[in-house]
């Protein structure tokens, strides 16, 4: 099984948030906002026969439009990338519908939103993407694009999740509190994205 950590990449270039003028030379790569690209690349090995590189990934990201904001935009490129492999891609905000579709063999890529007010982003102190494999029971087996063995040791994060690297399980209810789009900015956008092979 393919897992891709975006800190392995940081040679390779990613011009983002294009509609705002882009972004410091220092964060145009993929270490510093490529888990999106990362994400991506992952469900392509675990739904098909394909690969996709990172580089390729970043320029299907940039051909598509799909980062013309910070980091890349899942609504955008999800789609782009369904279309070019032959995937079904949707979005859900119902943690139902993503069980059930992980149950049927289904993969998906979170959006956990990262700190705010009263809660300490478990995956990440910003917003981030994880892909989602399976679901067993009430636990979600996960790949952290971002992982590094200190990031679960820290102050409010320590003993919410189990590693056996490169897998994160992690109670489905508390992977939708760490997924809530309370910016006004973030809601039209679901925080899980879907993909499936096509019957």
């Amino acid at each position: 099984m393919l897992y891709l950590n975006q800190l392995d990449h940081r040679g390779v270039p990613y011009r983002h948030n294009i509609k705002n003028g882009g972004v410091p030379p220092e964060r145009q790569n993929v270490a510093t906002s490529g888990c999106g690209l990362c994400s991506v690349c992952m469900i392509v090995d675990q739904l098909t026969v394909h690969s996709l590189s990172v580089p390729d990934c970043a320029a299907l990201a940039e051909a598509s439009g799909a980062n013309w904001r910070v980091g890349c935009d899942m609504t955008i490129l999800g789609p782009a990338a369904a279309r070019r492999f032959d995937l079904e891609y949707g979005g859900t905000w119902d943690p139902g519908v993503l069980r059930a579709h992980l149950a049927a063999g289904g993969r998906a890529v979170a959006n956990v939103t990262g700190d705010r007010p009263g809660h300490i982003g478990l995956f990440s102190h910003v917003r981030h993407y994880i892909v989602l494999l399976s679901v067993d029971g009430d636990e979600v087996t996960i790949l952290d694009p971002g992982y590094t063995p200190e990031k679960y040791e820290e102050e409010g994060r320590r003993g919410l999740v189990r590693i056996d690297p490169p897998f994160i399980y992690c109670d489905l209810a508390r992977l939708e509190e760490d997924c809530r789009n309370f910016r006004p900015e973030f809601a039209p956008y679901p925080p899980f994205h879907l993909f499936k092979r096509k019957a």
